[in-house]
């Protein structure tokens, strides 16, 4: 994985965005012709350590933006990204996005992950971090769409705080009127997230399924009804599953 972006593709005058363009696509695997427009190439600075680096920034109108660090960025310790201004309970959405118009909606973490997701042909925005409940954005949505709304995927990263704030997110979204539910990535000793599972090829229709029935899973409100779900789609007669931190055994 490069990760000496800058010193290559800012060599090219023509195009200011050479290196976030570089990192995007090679990096990412995003299709550039998909997402142009949507973000700027700018720098950040760390006047302790006197480093700095070329980054990718992403506006969040009527808050500021957010960016990421691309060149070795871990030279800045934790510091992967920055934000500039207040977003809470705001979201990311892709430019010229109608979501008035979408039938279900996919609230991942990251940018990165939303378009992912666009990518593999869902709607998708980016909630920026798995604490924040996008409150003001759901009530401009509503009221945009008062007569059917569309259905909302918490989309969160797995892990004790990503699934702790989709239990809690999809209980409060349901009690406001909406209809939701979640999906998750694979769990297993390499976390991956949606951008990861895009460059992996694994966002098709049959991953995306089984992404939904992990999110079933994690939403199972008794160890009865997990273990129906795993009943439903593996057919097994007997088998341990946890709950709650318990250890079960199903038998039919």
């Amino acid at each position: 994985l490069r990760e000496e972006w800058a010193i290559r593709d800012l060599t090219a005058p023509e195009n200011p965005n050479a290196a976030a363009d570089a990192y995007l696509r090679d990096s990412r695997g995003f299709d550039l012709a998909k997402i142009k427009g949507w973000y700027s190439q700018e720098s950040h600075w760390d006047g302790k350590q006197k480093i700095g680096s070329a980054t990718v920034r992403f506006a969040l109108p009527g808050v500021g933006h957010w960016e990421r660090i691309i060149d070795r960025p871990q030279r800045f310790g934790k510091r992967k990204a920055t934000f500039s201004g207040s977003y809470g309970g705001t979201w990311w959405s892709a430019p010229g996005a109608d979501l008035a118009q979408a039938e279900e909606i996919w609230i991942t973490e990251g940018i990165f992950d939303a378009i992912a997701l666009m990518h593999a042909g869902l709607v998708a925005v980016s909630a920026l971090t798995c604490s924040n409940y996008p409150s003001a954005a759901l009530d401009a949505l509503a009221t945009a769409r008062p007569l059917s709304r569309p259905r909302l995927v918490f989309a969160f990263d797995t892990g004790h705080a990503g699934e702790g704030f989709t239990r809690k997110f999809v209980a409060r979204a349901i009690a406001e009127g909406w209809e939701a539910s979640a999906a998750q990535p694979p769990a297993g000793r390499s976390k991956l997230d949606w951008n990861d599972l895009w460059m992996r090829r694994e966002l098709d229709a049959e991953h995306l399924k089984d992404a939904r029935y992990r999110g079933a899973l994690l939403l199972a409100k008794s160890p009865g009804e997990k273990a129906s779900l795993m009943y439903s789609k593996y057919g097994w007669a007997t088998f341990a599953f946890d709950f709650d931190r318990r250890m079960y055994w199903w038998k039919l």
